[in-house]
């Protein structure tokens, strides 16, 4: 008889170049126990005396490992490993590490139990060798998954056996083409009741060519902080090294910078220039992660913040302390270059010097070493040539950097302190301060007027600050800056195109293109200033003046310009001609690399005209291509969601957009989110759950944090998410009569689980039945937990205007604006609460403002006309400074103009 087929999923095997391995998860036991452990590994005779004792000197250190590395405290997992101690050993009493077997474990967790295993002190035999076998098993509070044996378990277990003693030829293919491709395959073998192959399918999954990584070089000039690859750390008495975060299948970095020693008095400068080779150097095609060193400055007061007040430490840091890190477990695995060094600059005329050492940790081996003096007047010269000399043997790019090597020390003492605060700081969730880095930057720009350098770091970091900083005092202060550094050095390409860019942002449209012209009369070939100058002509509803600069930019620059045609594409769109709109949208996308503008808008029309083929064809393009740019991920990511039919073939595409774009943002919490729902939906609950803690973890208080706290509850509580679903449904939509046993059932889970949506449900129930207090009390109760959630601000905006406390409404209105920026509901909370304060002008203004982003939305519409009717009440206007909400030529910034004089109107927008 033929027999009876069996399908079996083994668990993937992941092979690291350090050379510590895993399996994902961990085999089924069956009737073989621990057994899937290969038997060459425990083979060997041992002393079991001296087993137990090694047994027990690890037991501490193995759960210190766990417990640092492991994502949750749920996690299970196993390990053996085995330690030879010889009798003429070198090493003494030193065992060394032969072999190991781990399932389940975080690769941080098994790197750190073998360096701990390599500690131990183990008494060598008279003669020959001592084997010491050393097993470990962790297992969850709540019991195995799956834990019920099968008929096919024995099966299983022997089959890892093979796997496991493949290792060593998949090493040497990954050691063959490392580092030209990373990639990972799943291999579907057909066999006969004999174990023989009969076929076998490979079905590659992600393959990413790593050479050609980052030819985009616009972002490195930028040097925004999420951009950026950090290690950093924390410890009380000596500094250590810790990865942000560790994320599974994801390529650790290789290169580490360390920032560079500095005497007492240029505090901040060794940290300066490592953010500097972090932000432009690549070396061997990779770009150099920093290590941010801190270590506690002084105890928290009580009554205080209880975080312990913290400083960046600055050092030159021997190959030797790495080593002595690493075996602590506190240096991220897989580094094979750190770059240290000391800078001591020059002072009251006497010469600095620097001295720059790249070493090897794995064995401490130096690659290269530099040593140089420092003078005030060829500064930036000397420094720019210390790091060619230091990078030329390691295949280095130094990139912008180059651009240094024309400034003398008074301005790129500037530079540096402006690269300092633009670092990323945890406690701050951004750059340590953007503001100052301004400053120090128009300082650089006023000393060195005619170098690029300085105007470019300028120009990207006031463009920064507008877009990510979110207050308007910062938006404010980076005009000022710009126009004072442009007033010094008025030939600075850079400058004018950012302050083109950042007036057309505010909607200054006259400004805006006075200065993308002169930028043009200096530089006419430059696309990007022909793209401004049609948006600040568009904004102002000049659309055949928009179109002119898009053609003349084409000419002038050629016709592939990628800017100039998604431009030219939106002026299409806003001419209503679709066709003509998403043929120059393609032509953008066709650039080499893809324009994530383009695909944006291509993913709009598919969104908006619910055209499946092209959100299908988007999201295969976006699979296509080599490393795309991280907003094209996203899109994909959402357009797969929402025009794709729900089941296993859409979320196996989102695991692997998902998995592309936490290849470049490991820390990137959203993308955590997303990989959480495809991993759940493709019936992976385990790892799903990993992806959700991720991101909440790196993401706390926010709404992804909120959402991954909604997704997981189905995993580890079906019952109660399906009694959360019952009462947010029946909240929302439940006739008024049934809302009291609802927001019962609501309130009871909410005391039960202390869940953020529970709270909501409560709330929402309650503000339909009328019961504002009660309905507050709730959302506040639910922005306790969820404390960065724009949605339960706005709920608190309303709750309060019904309740008469417009003061608060306006703060809470502040506050979610403040986190989720401006559009048609913050501005329009903002209005109501301004509305509820009678402060009708300003009332207008924020409604005005509203009105800009979505003009259809019929809640503002509707909120514009009451505010416009009170304003005629208290103040009658002549008829032709009153427009009409419902007339074709309504205008909100037309309106706003009218209202304000023209600076306010600048600094409010």
């Amino acid at each position: 008889m033929e027999p009876h087929a069996v399908d079996l999923e083994l668990s993937e095997l992941e092979i690291y170049a350090s050379g510590i391995d895993r399996f994902a998860r961990c085999p089924p036991a069956g009737d073989l126990g621990q057994a899937w452990i290969p038997a060459r590994i425990t083979d060997a005779p041992h002393d079991s005396a001296v087993t137990e004792r090694a047994i027990e000197q690890t037991l501490k250190p193995f759960r210190s490992c766990y417990t640092r590395g492991a994502l949750h405290r749920s996690a299970d997992g196993r390990a053996a490993i085995v330690a030879r101690v010889r009798a003429d050993g070198a090493d003494g009493k030193r065992p060394v590490i032969e072999n190991y077997a781990t399932c389940g474990l975080p690769i941080e967790v098994v790197d750190c139990m073998v360096a701990e295993t390599a500690r131990l002190q183990v008494e060598p035999p008279a003669s020959g060798t001592r084997t010491v076998v050393i097993p470990a098993v962790f297992a969850p509070r709540n019991g195995y998954e799956g834990a019920v044996a099968t008929a096919h378990d024995t099966y299983a277990a022997a089959a890892h056996v093979t796997m496991d003693e493949a290792r060593p030829a998949l090493h040497a293919c990954e050691q063959r083409f490392r580092p030209a491709v990373q990639a990972q395959g799943v291999f579907a073998l057909r066999l006969d009741a004999s174990g023989r192959v009969l076929s076998a399918k490979v079905e590659p999954w992600v393959g990413r060519t790593i050479s050609g990584r980052a030819p985009a070089g616009w972002w490195r000039s930028s040097s925004l902080p999420d951009r950026r690859r950090e290690a950093r750390a924390s410890s009380r008495g000596s500094p250590s090294i810790r990865e942000r975060a560790n994320v599974a299948g994801v390529q650790q970095p290789r290169v580490v910078v360390i920032p560079f020693g500095v005497p007492p008095a240029s505090e901040g400068l060794g940290l300066g220039l490592a953010a500097l080779v972090h932000g432009f150097v690549l070396l061997g095609g990779e770009s150099v992660a920093l290590a941010q060193l801190v270590t506690q400055d002084r105890p928290p007061k009580e009554g205080h913040d209880d975080r312990p007040a913290t400083k960046p430490v600055e050092t030159f840091l021997h190959p030797q302390a790495w080593r002595d890190l690493s075996l602590r477990g506190e240096a991220p695995p897989g580094v094979q270059m750190v770059m240290t060094g000391t800078f001591e600059p020059p002072e009251g005329g006497l010469p600095g010097s620097i001295r720059l050492l790249a070493f090897d940790p794995r064995d401490g081996a130096t690659h290269a070493r530099v040593e140089a003096h420092l003078d005030d007047r060829g500064a930036g010269r000397i420094l720019l040539e210390a790091f060619e000399d230091l990078c030329r043997p390691l295949d280095g790019d130094l990139g912008v950097f180059r651009d240094i090597g024309d400034l003398e020390w008074e301005a790129l003492e500037s530079v540096l302190r402006g690269e300092r605060c633009l670092v990323h700081d945890a406690q701050r969730g951004g750059p340590y301060d953007r503001r100052a880095a301004l400053v120090h930057l128009e300082r650089a720009v006023e000393d060195a007027p005619s170098s690029r350098f300085p105007a470019g770091r300028l120009a990207a970091t006031a463009i920064d600050a507008v877009v990510n900083g979110r207050d308007d005092r910062l938006t404010d202060a980076a005009l000022r800056t710009l126009r004072r550094a442009m007033d010094g050095a008025p030939g600075q390409i850079d400058l004018l195109e950012a302050s083109a860019a950042l007036r057309v942002r505010i909607g200054d449209r006259a400004g805006a293109e006075r200065d993308a012209l002169a930028a043009i009369a200096i530089a006419p070939d430059r696309a990007r200033l022909y793209g401004i100058l049609s948006e600040a002509r568009r904004s102002s509803s000049d659309l055949d003046g928009a179109m002119a600069a898009v053609d003349r930019g084409l000419h002038v620059c050629g016709g592939a310009d990628p800017v100039l045609l998604t431009e030219q594409g939106i002026v299409f769109e806003l001419r209503r001609d679709a066709m003509a709109a998403r043929a120059s949208f393609e032509r953008a996308l066709a650039a080499n690399p893809p324009f994530p503008g383009a695909f944006a808008h291509l993913a709009n029309i598919a969104a908006q005209h619910r055209d499946v083929l092209l959100a299908e064809s988007l999201v295969d393009r976006a699979l296509g291509w080599s490393s795309p740019h991280p907003d094209i991920l996203r899109q994909a990511i959402q357009l797969a969601f929402g025009a794709e039919p729900e089941g296993v073939a859409r979320a196996s595409r989102v695991l692997k957009l998902g998995r592309m774009l936490l290849d470049q943002l490991p820390n990137d919490p959203w993308a955590h989110l997303m990989l959480g729902r495809a991993l759940a939906q493709m019936g992976d609950p385990t790892e799903a759950l990993v992806a959700f803690r991720n991101a909440e973890r790196l993401a706390p208080g926010t709404n992804i944090a909120a959402e991954a706290v909604r997704e997981r509850l189905p995993l580890e509580d079906p019952e109660t998410s399906l009694e959360l679903e019952s009462v947010m449904h029946g909240a929302m939509t439940a006739e008024p009569a049934d809302l009291l046993p609802i927001a019962a059932r609501a309130q009871r889970l909410a005391d039960a689980r202390a869940l953020w949506i529970a709270h909501y449900a409560v709330g929402i129930a309650r503000r339909r039945m009328g019961s504002w207090d009660l309905a507050r009390r709730a959302f506040e109760a639910a922005l306790a937990l969820a404390p960065d959630s724009p949605d339960l601000c706005l709920e608190l905006v309303d709750a309060c205007i019904a309740l008469g406390e417009g003061d608060e409404a306006l703060r809470q209105a502040n506050r979610a604006r403040a986190i989720a920026g401006d559009g048609p509901r913050t501005l329009g909370a903002l209005a109501k609460a301004e509305y509820a304060r009678a402060n009708y002008a300003s009332a207008e203004i924020w409604v005005l403002r509203a009105l800009i982003h979505d003009r259809q939305d019929a809640a503002n519409v509707r909120l514009e006309a009451q505010i416009r009717a009170m304003n005629e009440t208290a103040a009658p206007a002549p008829a032709s400074a009153a427009p009409s909400a419902s007339g074709s030529s309504f205008s909100p910034l037309a309106t706003l103009q009218r209202l304000l004089p023209k600076n306010l109107l600048k600094k409010l927008r």
